[in-house]
């Protein structure tokens, strides 16, 4: 058993503590850049499934009308629920449609 002096407690050191602070300070930095990438990879993968879902709508579309659609609100309601949006979820951009070729696509993940 260690000697105590007259008024001395027990406790954490100044130096201990801000050590402390400095590992939660890292640990919240990475877990903020992880947070931050899953966030974009989920856009990105609401941006997909909202472009397959168009893509089956003017497919269907082609199918009974002999025809691709003049313009993504013609899918609406028939093909597609009334608060669809034609927007990417990340750049909030509007799809773009080619009624030649009845293509659909976002400006802002090319190739998806």
């Amino acid at each position: 058993m260690r000697n105590r002096r007259p008024g001395e407690e027990d406790g954490f050191t100044v130096v201990e503590m801000m050590m402390v602070l400095l590992i939660i300070g890292i640990l919240l930095g990475i877990a903020f850049v992880s947070y931050s990438f899953s966030l974009d990879r989920t856009k990105e993968t609401v941006c997909r499934a909202n472009l397959k879902s168009i893509r089956e709508a003017i497919i269907v579309y082609e199918a009974e009308n002999n025809a691709w659609p003049p313009s993504l609100q013609d899918l609406i309601p028939v093909y597609l629920e009334e608060d669809s949006d034609f927007r990417c979820p990340k750049s909030g951009q509007e799809y773009i449609y080619d009624p030649l070729t009845g293509t659909v696509s976002c400006p802002y993940h090319q190739g998806l």
